[in-house]
């Protein structure tokens, strides 16, 4: 494809009018002949000091950030330098990948984008759509695929390219705060946004809450276009943000909350491994009977049932009644099995101070007698919500077990050091294999275990070296 074809308008330059490019890397290890290499920098390191390996591996032009460029070095390629490469980046590989899924949806917020994604995938299912949901747990129609919340520019183009040749015309995408921030799902012409709820997290990378929000709501005030559909749940949003979402966009808004909203929730039910739930629509009342647990796992099954209606074909009447036939998400709040007493083991992914304290309370509801939880926190992130997750937990469970989880190249001691800063009456135990089991030996009849953190995660990184481990598999071995 002609290099001038991909890019935007202030860079088209006609020296390279006659310059095909064959594809797109951002790794030059992986470059192949006449490829552009799109010399991003990281966390630690500059793309720059790649430059060389990408021309010696066949690349035929470079774009790199105008702050970047050396006019002192001069490259046998040509050069294309931009103000802002991420979003720059984001146009060229939606132009090269051009074919796109008719509908696609981006939901974002803290804590639920996984099990919405899942949601939305199976509704659509339920009305014989062909439709993928890609973001933690990969790419639901493509396995094998980047498990990144929210893939790179190049690889989600190129994903929903396939897709679309597949024929796959409805997709479903968790929008990261670090992939709004930077610009991986720009200009993919997206039908839908939904924002399920904002509390702390990653502020190793963003400073702020404000920075925070800003990075999510760039979903709704740039990327999704004036006639996109805006999914809010305004129980879970402070007004402040809220406001901000809502005062800037002509949108057509679906709210979803306790008090007055067009999807309004008049009362749950908690049932045996189920939930009865009453909803107000249309002014309308119905009722459903949703086989999940956890009042923040009926918030976002709402969020995915409002937001399939981007998909005009399908009402929002006709999408509700497809939740009392959902199944649950891998590692939300997901039952794994009982030890000999009949007490109840859990696996959930909370890994903030509101998710942990949400699925706490929730978990309350479910035990008669000891909750207990065993977890820890990732290291290399948001030092600040160790204490916090701390004190949640030792006002909400009843027998607390800090453990080890990811602790990448931090200490694992100090981690936990952090986190009993908070729970002070905790055990700890830096083996998570021991943790587990010895949580499990003490349960007795009436009592839930609830191991947090992991969720579906499948290894542990440690000295930043990748092992297996899966909280699902180690219950599951326990308990045999």
């Amino acid at each position: 494809m002609k290099l001038n074809n991909l890019l935007s308008t202030k860079y088209i330059n006609t020296a390279l009018s006659e310059l095909d490019v064959s594809g797109l890397s951002l790794d030059s290890r992986q470059i192949k002949k006449n490829n552009l290499f799109i010399a991003l920098d990281g966390h630690t390191e500059s793309g720059i000091d790649y430059i060389r390996q990408a021309i010696d591996g066949g690349a035929n032009a470079l774009l790199l950030s105008n702050e970047n460029i050396n006019e002192n070095i001069k490259y046998p390629i040509p050069v294309i330098g931009v103000d802002n490469i991420r979003l720059e980046l984001s146009h060229i590989a939606s132009r090269f990948y051009r074919n796109k899924p008719n509908t696609i949806v981006a939901v974002t917020g803290t804590n639920g984008k996984t099990s919405v994604v899942n949601f939305i995938d199976q509704i659509w299912k339920k009305f014989s759509r062909k439709s993928a949901s890609i973001g933690t747990l990969g790419n639901s129609f493509l396995p094998g695929h980047s498990n990144l919340t929210t893939p790179d520019s190049i690889s989600l183009n190129a994903q929903l390219n396939l897709l679309k040749n597949l024929e796959v015309d409805n997709v479903a995408i968790e929008a990261s705060s670090h992939g709004l921030d930077q610009y991986r799902i720009d200009n993919i012409n997206i039908s839908a946004a939904a924002f399920t709820n904002i509390s702390r997290d990653h502020l190793d990378y963003h400073k702020t809450m404000e920075a925070y929000f800003r990075a999510k709501a760039r979903l709704f005030t740039e990327i999704l276009p004036r006639d996109g559909l805006v999914i809010l749940c305004i129980d879970t949003i402070e007004k402040k943000y809220l406001k901000q979402i809502m005062n800037k966009n002509k949108h057509n808004i679906i709210t979803i909350g306790r008090s007055e909203s067009d999807l309004q929730i008049l009362q749950i039910d908690n049932l045996w491994r189920r939930t009865a739930l009453r909803l107000r629509v249309n002014k309308e009342e119905i009722d459903l009977n949703i086989p999940l647990i956890g009042e923040f796992q009926i918030y976002n099954a709402l969020v995915a049932a409002a937001t399939v209606t981007a998909d005009r074909e399908i009402g929002i009447i006709e999408s509700l009644k497809t939740l009392e036939t959902l199944e649950g998400v891998k590692g939300r709040l997901e039952f794994i099995g009982s030890n000999k007493y009949d007490a109840g083991i859990y696996v959930d992914y909370a890994h903030t101070p509101e998710a942990l304290e949400s699925v706490l309370r929730e978990m309350r509801k479910y035990t008669i007698k000891k909750l207990y939880l065993v977890f820890g926190a990732g290291g290399n992130r948001d030092v600040g919500k160790r204490y916090a997750m701390g004190k949640v937990a030792a006002n909400l469970s009843d027998v607390t077990i800090v453990t080890d989880d990811n602790p990448r190249n931090e200490d694992p001691l100090k981690i936990r050091l952090d986190i009993l800063m908070g729970a002070k009456n905790a055990i700890e135990i830096g083996s998570r294999y021991e943790a587990i089991k010895t949580a499990i030996e003490q349960l007795e009849d009436g009592d839930n275990l609830l191991v947090c953190g992991k969720g579906h995660e499948e290894t542990m990184i440690v000295n930043n070296k990748v092992y297996p481990f899966s909280d699902h598999s180690t219950i599951l071995s326990i308990l045999s």
